[in-house]
């Protein structure tokens, strides 16, 4: 049985401040492949991503980092 997923960047409404989790948004992308995710993120990111700047989102909501 496969699980449903996507790739996603996190993302916050806030700059600084208290973190809300409903201040988190999430880009996703349409792809299986882990290296087109990373170079789609890097397009978003740019070359210096952040420890955990590309998670997956399983079908029942949950977050696993990624990179």
């Amino acid at each position: 049985m496969k699980m449903k997923s996507v790739f996603a960047i996190p993302c916050l409404f806030k700059e600084r401040g208290h973190f809300d989790p409903d201040d988190v948004f999430f880009v996703t992308f349409n792809t299986r492949d882990d290296d087109e995710a990373l170079r789609l993120a890097s397009c978003i990111c740019g070359p210096y991503m952040a420890e955990r700047s590309l998670v997956i989102i399983t079908e029942k909501g949950n977050v696993i980092p990624f990179y």
